[in-house]
C-alpha cells in the first residue's frame, strides 16, 4: 500500500494535495493551467482540460501514492493509482493529458508515442512542451 493515500485536491493536470500534502506525479508533465494548445488554428486551454480530465479519473474517490522522491519545491514525487488501481500517470499520457518527462523518467514513453501516433487531444494539434512554456513564461 502507498505512503499517501486519501481525497485528493488537483492542483493542475500533474499535481494534487492529499491531507495538506503536495505531490507531483512521477514521469509526467501537464500542460500548465493558463497554457494554451491549438487545434486547427483554434486555440483552447489544454492546461485546463488536463485538470478536467485527471478530476474524471480520480472520481472524488481515494488515490493511493507511493512517494519516490522531494522535488526542488518540497512537494513529493510519486507513483499514483486512483480508486480502481489504475496508474493515473500512464491514464494522463495515454489520453494525450500529459507528455513523459522524459528529462525524469522514461516511465511512460510507450504511451506518449501510441498518443503521438494516434494524434490524441494534445497530439492532435500544435502546443509547447509544458517544460518550455514555464521556462518561457514565468
Amino acid at each position: 500500500m502507498g505512503d499517501v493515500q486519501g481525497f485528493a485536491e488537483i492542483t493542475d493536470g500533474d499535481t494534487i494535495k492529499i491531507s495538506g500534502t503536495r505531490i507531483r506525479f512521477h514521469g509526467i508533465d501537464a500542460p500548465e493551467i493558463d497554457q494554451p494548445c491549438w487545434i486547427d488554428k483554434r486555440q483552447y486551454q489544454c492546461g485546463v482540460e488536463a485538470k478536467a480530465f485527471l478530476n474524471q479519473i480520480i472520481n472524488n474517490q481515494t488515490v493511493t501514492c507511493i512517494t519516490l522522491s522531494t522535488d526542488q519545491y518540497g512537494r513529493k514525487v510519486a507513483r499514483c493509482y486512483n480508486y480502481k488501481n489504475e496508474d493515473i500517470e500512464e491514464r494522463m499520457v495515454s489520453a494525450g493529458m500529459a507528455t513523459a518527462y522524459t528529462y525524469y523518467s522514461y516511465d511512460y514513453i510507450l504511451e506518449e508515442v501510441q498518443a503521438r501516433w494516434n494524434a490524441t487531444d494534445i497530439w492532435a494539434g500544435d502546443f509547447e512542451n509544458p517544460y518550455d512554456y514555464r521556462r518561457n513564461n514565468r
